[in-house]
């Protein structure tokens, strides 16, 4: 029983950690073949995002440890949102 709970309050502390990687629901819209997408591959599509999509360095990525992992997805995230972010604000300068 103690191995479970040590579990869940790690799991928990990694959530509330990296929250951003770990959302429910899509930003992008409410398409349910998204969210199907997501459910379906679960956590394989951080592996292929951390891999490159190159199949070759699956085995590399899945070696990495945990804080490694989540630090650089939480970078990319943060990147992604911040190019989204100048995206936006370069359409509304040119209307």
């Amino acid at each position: 029983m103690s191995r479970h709970f040590f579990f869940i309050k790690f799991r928990e502390g990694i959530v509330r950690t990296y929250g951003t990687l770990f959302k429910e629901s899509v930003d992008v819209s409410d398409d349910e073949t998204e969210n199907s997408f997501g459910k379906f591959w679960g956590y394989y599509q951080i592996i292929s995002l951390l891999a490159e999509d190159k199949v070759w360095q699956i085995d590399y990525v899945t070696s990495l440890g945990l804080t490694s992992a989540l630090n650089h997805l939480s970078y990319i995230t943060d990147l992604n949102n911040e190019k989204e972010r100048l995206i936006k604000e370069q359409q509304r300068n040119n209307r």
